[in-house]
């Protein structure tokens, strides 16, 4: 190998030359300002994302295209970058993204300062529904891989949050030991989830920083392309089957906060904890069934909607959730709960869509004027 480089960022693509072309010029503006190098693996059928990569190349020597066969599945793409044996040079950390994200400027020099400390693996939490209001915090660390575990496997859910050690973290990466330990039937859906915990485990003392963004994510998302999971009943079968599967499939050192590190995934706003969420995921598709009534005899390991209302959903029933909905709605109206307000409107959107509530004006007024709260309190994210 030649000259020993600091940063390798890989992004997995397919058919998606549009939002590479977007999202790769600004990658760029950094890339002038820090010289890490990007790769591009490129799955598509066709070579019009390769020209969009090639016409970029000519603007700096630290962006790379590497082709891959489009028939490999999405696991073993992810896989690919892990192995430092498949890059033409040496480097310290690795930092699998989305090809529809790019950090500015900010967000990359805070990354660079903890990486520059030499951590084995730096964790940027992503901004979900649920920490609307937290405030932004110093870099957290001296967390043993157990009590990372337990607070943020849900977080590592993320392809864009992990940034791993080549020379710690990642030197007994091994893609068969992970293949047969973590796959079934192929399948993973979180193959780079199984590699930090996996390894985290076998390491004495990790060093392990986490970045807080809260409301302030520094990130920019390109509008062009949406993740897949949510087509049909795909994102039930990710987080209800595979999810749970992958956590207990973990070595043993993290057996006392499985049940738990499973939950705190599975009970965002987005996923199975809110109305919203399960609507969403298409919960009450006659095709879903296979995978939503299993985890319903055991859906307090999954959820804090109420188990009835669950059920209610996925047989085509929203009564019992109009019914919770609107008793919440009147305590935090007559509380003048403003926070815990703008929060139930907001992840309770399908109320505005499916039902008559507002056809009274002043739950129409109020609903709109939580909302615009909440906008105002989190601020909206940045797009291309």
């Amino acid at each position: 190998m030649a000259d020993k480089r600091f940063l390798a960022v890989c992004v997995m693509t397919y058919k998606h030359p549009d939002t590479v072309d977007t999202v790769l010029g600004y990658w760029v503006q950094l890339i002038k300002e820090l010289g890490f190098d990007i790769y591009y693996y490129d799955s598509s059928p066709d070579d019009e994302t390769e020209k969009i990569v090639k016409k970029y190349q000519q603007e700096s020597e630290h962006i790379f295209y590497i082709r891959i066969p489009s028939e490999m599945s999405p696991d073993d793409k992810f896989l690919l970058p892990y192995d430092s044996k498949n890059l033409p040079y040496e480097y310290s950390y690795l930092w699998p993204v989305k090809d529809r994200m790019v950090p500015d400027l900010a967000m990359t020099v805070n990354i660079y300062q903890r990486l520059l400390i030499g951590c084995d693996f730096l964790l940027v939490t992503p901004h979900y529904y649920d920490d609307i209001y937290l405030a932004d915090n110093e870099p957290e660390s001296g967390m043993s891989a157990e009590e990372f575990y337990r607070d943020y496997a849900w977080a590592t859910t993320d392809l864009v949050s992990g940034i791993y050690n080549y020379n710690t973290l990642l030197e007994r990466f091994n893609v068969n030991e992970i293949k047969e330990r973590y796959f079934f039937n192929g399948q993973c859906s979180f193959p780079h989830t199984a590699v930090i915990f996996h390894y985290l485990a076998i390491m004495k003392n990790p060093s392990i920083y986490v970045i807080h963004t809260g409301k302030h994510t520094n990130t920019i998302f390109s509008a062009e392309s949406i993740s897949g999971w949510r087509k049909g009943s795909i994102g039930i079968d990710i987080f209800g089957n595979f999810w749970p599967r992958l956590n207990y499939a973990f070595p043993d050192v993290y057996d006392k906060y499985k049940k738990e590190a499973i939950r705190r995934e599975t009970n965002l706003n987005v996923l199975f904890g809110s109305v919203d969420g399960l609507i969403s995921l298409h919960f009450a598709d006659p095709d879903s069934h296979k995978y939503s009534d299993p985890m319903l005899s055991h859906w307090e390991d999954f959820s804090d909607v109420p188990v009835e209302i669950a059920r209610d959903i996925s047989n085509g029933s929203f009564d019992s959730a109009y019914d919770n909905f609107t008793n919440k709605f009147d305590a935090c109206v007559k509380s003048e709960d403003n926070k815990a307000l703008a929060m139930l409107c907001h992840t309770n959107m399908w109320i505005k869509y499916y039902t008559s509530f507002f056809d009274d004006s002043r739950n129409a007024n109020i609903f709109d004027a939580s909302l615009a709260y909440y906008d105002e309190t989190t601020g909206a994210q940045k797009a291309l």
